[in-house]
């Protein structure tokens, strides 16, 4: 299989303390993450439906896309991507840690490891009006033009 591009979504459910968590995560993606070469960004708030099935409620949904593994791979090591996902997951730790900057920033590594399931809990030295994120899912696919 020829790989075309790789596509990278991320559906964020944003913190329920900050009103303004989801248009925050949708400024930093834009202002950190757009510029990034070789890579197409699309960053926005879900829309709301009436359907049951559509979730929508504090959603930001994120689709990055490459046009190979080579600038995906860059993208994974720009200084801008750590320091957006530093930004998004401010307020968060992973459980049992102690608040404070050393235990964020051990979280935000175990999250660009790719960590799943991570147990997390709030970091209380950090206000709720600074807190953005509420968990994530991600999905990565390649397309090979079909």
């Amino acid at each position: 299989m020829h790989v075309v591009s790789i596509t990278q979504i991320v559906i964020y459910k944003t913190y329920k303390g900050n009103p303004g968590a989801a248009l925050g995560i949708v400024e930093l993606a834009r202002r950190l993450l757009g510029e990034i070469p070789g890579t197409e960004l699309r960053v926005g708030l879900a829309v709301e439906s009436d359907r049951s099935v559509v979730i929508s409620n504090g959603m930001v949904m994120k689709m990055t896309t490459w046009p190979s593994e080579e600038y995906r791979q860059r993208y994974l090591a720009d200084h801008r991507l750590k320091e957006y996902v530093r930004l998004v997951l401010r307020g968060w730790k992973l459980k049992g840690d102690p608040d404070g900057a050393e235990s964020a920033q051990r979280f935000v590594d175990q999250i660009m490891l790719g960590g799943e399931d991570l147990e997390t809990e709030r970091d209380l030295s950090v206000p709720d009006a600074e807190v953005l994120w509420g968990g994530e899912r991600i999905v990565i696919f390649s397309s090979d033009g079909v």
